[in-house]
Order: C-alpha cells, then sequence, then structure tokens
C-alpha cells in the first residue's frame, strides 16, 4: 500500500497535467459565432427610467399590514440607541422589536468546521495573473477587502467547491493577499459532510469592530447527498488574531432537512458596515421554490444578525417569507440581490432588494425595507423595465454612506446576443438612469458589480464574453455613475461559464481593478487579475517537493518544522544566468508552490534549490514547462532528481518508497560542508545557542550534539556543492 506521501504526489500530478491539457481542450471546446443578426441602433446611453408602481397580477405580496405604534417607536428608539453606540441597548431594543415582529432567533445546526492553513502563492506581472486556488474543482467563488483598521486593503477570496473528487464532502478555501493580488497567503478552510456546494452560489462580507475585531462571513448553497434538498449554509471565521469560526445551516422557521420540495438556494449578504463601524448588522436574504399541488411558489426568505462580533452568532429568521409569486408546476430558479445604503428619508439606512428572473416578465422588482426593521414589512418601491427586453442575473450595490446605487443585469437583446445593462440612481431609488456597460453582438453574461465603500459613483463591473475564441473575462469601471467604453478583458485562458467572474476592489494602487475568475477545465480553478491596463502574461505554476536531511523524521517519513526555501530558475547553458528566484514557505510535508510569470513556454530552466544550512542543489537536467500553465517537480523520490545524485538517502518506507534530501551542515553557505561549517556548530553548541539559528541543522532551535553529528558526518564524506 503506498504511503499518503507518495498518493499525494501522484494526486497533485494528475491534477497539475489535467491543467495542462486546458489549452488544447480549450480550443476544442471553442464557441462557434452566432448567426448574422439584425443591425443593432445605437447604444442606448443615458435614458431617465421611471420607476413603475403596479405591482403585477401574479405578484402575491405577504399580508401587507401597518406597522403598530410600538413598533415604530422601537424603531426610533434603535436608531437612537446605534448612534449612541450603545451596543447593548440597541440589542435589547432590537429583540423587542424582532418580538413583534414574530422572529425566531436561533444558532442553526453544526455543519461543518474550521481549520488552519497556512501557504503561500506568489506571481507578478503587468496586469497580475495568479492561480489562487488549484485543487480543480470551483464551484462558487467571492472576494471582498478589508476596509479600515489593521490590514486595510487586505483583499480575501473564497473558493468553494468539492475538492479531491469527493461527491460527499465540500470544501470552502479562504485566501488573503497584502499587496493587491500579487502573492497569496492560504489562510483556513472550512468543510462540510455529506452535501456538496451548489454552483455559483456564494457570497461574502466583512465585519470590522472599531477596536480591531474582524470577521469573514460567507453564505452558500449546497445540495445534502442523502436527500438533494437544496440548503444554505453560513460561515463565520476569524481574520484578528487566532484563526477560528464555525459553520451553521441556516434553517428558516419550518425548514425540514429532508423535505425536498422547498428548496433554498443562492443567498446574498450585505452589512451596514460602511457607518456603523461600532455596530454592525448583517443582512441575509435567499431565494426559496416550494412546490404546492400544481403550483411552484417562489419567494424570498431573509434573516439578519444583529451581533456579528462572534464566530458562533445567532442568526434572526423572518418566518414568512418576504415575497412570492406562484406559477404552474415547473423547475424555475430566479435571482436576488441586496445592499444597504444611507437613506436620510428613511431616517437612517435602508436595505434594499432587487428580485430578477420571473418566467412571467421581463423586469426587475424593488423591495425595500428600514435597516433595523428588515424583518419587518417591506415596502414595494416598483419594478424597473424601460425597454421590455428579458432581464436575469441582477446584482445591486451601493456606495455606502451615500443615496447611490448601481444595478448591473443580463439583457436578452436575442437568444444569441445578451448585453449588460445597468441602473443607477444618486437619490435612493426615486429616480434611475439606465444604460449599457456592454452592447455588442456578443453572448455576454454572468455579470457581477460592486461599489467602493464611501465613495459615491464608483462602481466596478465583471461579465463573460461566450463568443470568443475562448470565453473572456471583461472588466468595467464606473467614475461618477457612469460606465467608460474601456473595457478589459482580464484572464488569459479560458474562463469557465458554469462559475460567474467576480469583481473586486484593491487599494493602495494607482487603480482599484481586481477580478477573480475561474478557467475552463473539466472543472475550474480560480485566478485573480489585478490591474488595469498592460499586457498580459502567463504565469506558470511550478509544484514541488523538497525534503531536508536535518528536520527529515523517519517515523512519519516528513519533516520535524516548516521553514523557508528559495527556489531559482536559471538558463540551461553557460553561465547559466538567473532568470527568475523566489523565497518561499516550506511545510513539513515537504511541498510549496510558486507562481512566475519569467518563465517562457518551450524553454529550458535548472531548477536551483537553497536553503539557510543545506547544500545548494540543482535539477538533474533542466526543466521544461512546455506550453502549459502549471509543472510537478520533486527532489524527494529519487537522489536522480538531483544533479550529480548530490541528495541524502533518508530511508525507505514499508511500502519500499525510498525518500531522499538535500543535505545539511553547509552552515556558512559557501558550497562545502567542511572544518569551517564544523567549528561554528561547536562554538554555538558550548555556547547553548538556542533560537532559529543556520548552526541548527536538526531544526529544533537548539545547537547541540545532534547537530554536531549531521555536520561531521558530511564534513568527512566531502560534500559540496555540484553544478552543470
Amino acid at each position: 500500500m503506498e504511503t499518503q506521501k507518495h498518493s499525494l504526489l501522484k494526486f497533485t500530478l494528475l491534477i497539475l497535467l489535467l491543467i495542462a491539457f486546458n489549452t488544447a481542450y480549450s480550443q476544442q471546446r471553442g464557441n462557434q459565432p452566432h448567426p448574422a443578426a439584425p443591425e443593432k441602433p445605437g447604444k442606448p446611453y443615458g435614458r431617465i427610467t421611471k420607476l413603475n408602481e403596479k405591482i403585477p397580477d401574479k405578484l402575491m405580496p405577504p399580508n401587507w399590514r401597518n406597522s403598530s405604534a410600538e413598533q415604530e417607536q422601537l424603531i426610533r428608539d434603535i436608531k437612537l440607541a446605534r448612534k449612541s453606540g450603545d451596543r447593548t441597548e440597541t440589542q435589547t431594543l432590537q429583540s423587542k422589536l424582532n418580538k413583534l415582529n414574530g422572529v425566531i432567533t436561533k444558532r442553526g445546526e453544526q455543519s461543518g468546521y474550521i481549520v488552519k492553513a497556512g501557504n503561500q502563492i506568489h506571481q507578478s506581472d503587468n496586469i497580475d495573473l495568479t492561480q489562487i486556488h488549484y485543487d480543480n474543482n470551483v464551484k462558487g467563488i467571492a472576494t471582498v477587502t478589508e476596509q479600515t483598521g489593521e490590514n486595510k486593503g487586505r483583499i480575501w477570496t473564497i473558493a468553494t467547491g468539492n475538492y479531491f473528487n469527493k461527491t460527499d464532502y465540500s470544501q470552502t478555501n479562504f485566501y488573503y493577499s497584502d499587496d493587491n493580488g500579487i502573492n497569496w497567503i492560504f489562510y483556513a478552510y472550512a468543510y462540510n459532510s455529506y452535501e456538496i456546494n451548489a454552483p455559483d452560489a456564494i457570497d461574502a462580507e466583512i465585519i470590522e469592530d472599531n477596536t480591531g475585531t474582524k470577521y469573514l462571513y460567507v453564505v452558500y448553497g449546497a445540495v445534502t447527498v442523502s436527500t438533494g434538498k437544496y440548503i444554505c449554509n453560513l460561515i463565520t471565521v476569524t481574520i484578528s488574531g487566532t484563526v477560528g469560526g464555525s459553520v451553521q445551516r441556516l434553517e428558516w422557521p419550518g425548514f425540514d432537512y429532508f423535505n425536498t420540495d422547498v428548496r433554498y438556494y443562492k443567498p446574498r449578504i450585505c452589512t451596514d458596515n460602511a457607518f456603523w463601524t461600532g455596530g454592525a448588522y448583517l443582512y441575509i436574504a435567499a431565494c426559496q421554490d416550494s412546490i404546492d399541488g400544481m403550483q411552484t411558489i417562489f419567494s424570498e426568505k431573509v434573516a439578519f444578525i444583529d451581533n456579528p462580533y462572534t464566530p458562533t452568532p445567532g442568526v434572526n429568521y423572518k418566518p414568512e417569507v418576504f415575497w412570492y409569486y406562484s406559477f404552474d408546476n415547473g423547475d424555475f430558479q430566479g435571482r436576488c440581490d441586496i445592499a444597504w445604503f444611507d437613506d436620510p428619508g428613511n431616517g437612517g439606512g435602508s436595505v434594499i432588494l432587487a428580485e430578477s428572473g420571473a418566467y412571467f416578465t421581463t423586469a426587475i422588482y424593488l423591495y425595500e425595507t428600514a435597516d433595523v426593521n428588515y424583518l419587518g414589512l417591506p415596502v414595494y418601491e416598483g419594478y424597473l423595465d424601460p425597454d421590455g427586453l428579458t432581464k436575469s442575473s441582477a446584482h445591486i450595490a451601493s456606495n455606502g454612506l451615500y443615496q447611490n446605487l448601481m444595478i448591473v443585469n443580463v439583457s436578452e437583446y436575442d437568444p444569441y446576443d445578451h448585453d449588460i445593462q445597468y441602473f443607477t440612481t444618486t437619490d435612493a431609488g426615486d429616480n434611475w438612469t439606465d444604460g449599457f456597460v456592454s452592447y455588442t453582438y456578443d453572448d455576454d453574461n454572468e455579470a457581477d458589480v460592486t461599489g467602493l465603500r464611501n465613495n459615491p459613483g464608483n462602481y466596478y463591473s465583471v461579465h463573460a464574453d461566450f463568443n470568443l475564441t475562448f470565453d473572456n473575462v471583461f472588466y468595467s469601471v464606473a467614475r461618477e455613475n457612469v460606465w467608460s467604453d474601456f473595457v478589459v478583458p482580464m484572464n488569459h485562458i479560458d474562463a469557465s461559464v458554469e462559475v460567474s467572474p467576480k469583481a473586486g476592489i484593491k487599494t493602495g494602487g494607482s487603480d482599484s481593478c481586481f477580478v477573480i475568475w475561474t478557467e475552463w477545465n473539466s472543472n475550474a480553478n480560480m485566478w485573480g487579475s489585478s490591474g488595469c491596463e498592460g499586457i498580459l502574461s502567463l504565469s506558470r505554476a511550478l509544484a514541488m517537493g523538497v525534503y531536508i536531511e536535518g528536520y527529515y523524521d523517519p517515523g512519519s517519513y516528513s519533516m520535524t518544522r516548516t521553514d523557508t526555501i528559495t527556489v531559482s530558475f536559471r538558463e540551461n547553458f553557460f553561465p547559466y544566468t538567473l532568470v527568475d528566484s523566489k523565497k518561499l514557505p516550506l511545510y513539513n510535508n515537504g511541498y510549496f508552490l510558486l507562481n512566475s510569470n519569467l518563465i517562457d513556454a518551450f524553454t529550458d530552466y535548472y531548477i536551483v534549490v537553497n536553503h539557510r544550512n543545506t547544500i545548494e542543489t540543482w535539477s538533474a537536467a533542466p526543466v521544461n514547462f512546455g506550453g502549459g500553465s502549471s509543472f510537478y517537480f520533486e527532489f524527494i523520490s529519487s537522489d536522480t532528481k538531483a544533479y550529480g545524485n548530490n541528495e541524502k538517502y533518508l530511508g525507505t518506507d514499508l511500502s519500499s518508497n525510498d525518500y531522499y534530501g538535500l543535505y545539511s551542515g553547509d552552515v556558512n553557505q559557501d558550497g562545502v560542508i567542511d572544518a569551517g561549517d564544523l567549528s561554528q556548530v561547536e562554538n554555538d553548541a558550548s555556547n547553548s545557542l538556542t533560537g532559529y539559528e543556520s548552526s541548527d541543522v536538526t531544526g529544533d532551535d537548539y545547537v547541540d550534539a545532534a547537530d554536531l553529528s549531521i555536520v561531521e558526518n558530511n564534513a568527512l564524506t566531502g560534500v559540496y556543492v555540484i553544478t552543470p
């Protein structure tokens, strides 16, 4: 039976080979242009759109009724308590209002766990392209950026999917970047058993306290393995201090885990943290379908969290549906999205919900509530439909402390020609203007939009185009609510149509362009593109395996500690000029991943590894990436992987797998293990030196006889650097 290590080697190699075949597969798959369409009229732009207020006959609002005097007074009192910063009083009053509204508060069933990770992914170029996630089965992606305090500007990306080809297990990975998307750290992951992730059903927000406490909240859809029921989950991850959090199921009153006639899907989340830095709320909406006899009822379910400053929050649920409509039995899924914005006319903030995709209409419907009464009575604001074209996949964003709102949606001009339309308002929805972000003959789809917090009129949108040689990802920027014609392609390989790209925000640079997207493969991997202008170049990911002699533990067939290692690429001819070099974390299992945009396709390079107290080691022969984006190389399984067989034999496991590692003992890094290294270790040992020292070749933070033994043995055998 193979060891876990060698199984991982084969699994990693298989994944990278699949990625390498991506380009050829993409060419076979390329979408064909649609038939010639009649000439389209000029691009409609800047029209004033009237908000239609009549409720369509098929729309069935809930039991409309006026709030009581007691409810109205509580709403006013809550707003005052929030403004005073009294969180205790706010929660006390909110609980009273929740009770009058029939709200149910509970923590959902614990359905998963948070695990700390720790792996760096690095790459840099003009429009910076980084393969952030490479487990090859992404179902949904999201991104959000820290706006205040320590780590302001840190970008978070989330990838949810069913990794390792498991059909009864879901995992959500969390990554962050502190340099606008160039380098990425694998921070943590959450996992659930007995469910698989629903496609393209994830959203995220960050809660930032004025004390420095920060939490990342994620809502996502999943399907249970045993019953096939569509459900929604909530993940809370601590992103300040110690990694922690929780995974719980969102369970509205009447929730039945085994009733597949009721589906909860495509959850969305927003926050008022732009204003309430010390007492923010979180607002959640999810679509719900249910079959009642021969009728299918579509509705929204809503919930909110009035104390999100905890890894295990309680969730407040509205028992009744937000609103609904019914139609003949069928399989139909609509789309809703929510945003919070400052609304002085409403005595504070408001939450607006945009609904699109109703089968009987082409419109986008809008509903609004006071933020503190989100689970109370929604106000029907009307609908947007100036042209009679079918509108779907509507997403709505705000700028926080302003009355600005932006909706971006897919508009169906004909079955082969979809455009990206927008609606925007600067007065909290009293007046709207519409136009097009993208107005071409192409099949534009999967639009997303995000607003720059407290920067009125600044928005970023991304969408996929299906009519090019391969599916492309386009990015657009709006300044002062006006979308420019400058639409930038942000991907260099085929983008997966199953997972819609997401627009993000980066700060600290000359622009704010940041996009996450997925490549097309049999499944999908997540990439990030950072930068508005420049030349797209293909980053190449190198997965590597290296053991260090002094750190090796023969009992576990792994290393006793983590450390850093430097990997270099050199030309394959004298004088072997340095092309690129990265210093990266090396983990106990010997593996790490690096990305480089300086390596050319179909070009041979020597791979060289250096560590603070090992002999510099070269690959036995030059390595060629070919035309793919990924490559795998390891020094572990045989000394024939090293130039001149210059590695130490570490042992053989019960399955006859051999293990090799870099020679330890070149403490002074002069290229040879000799008396100079031995003298330094002897001196440090006699002084009982402790800590992270180059003379500590065993990595136990003590310089002692064990270190002397390794250095002495290698000095006696005359170990030195062997190069071409």
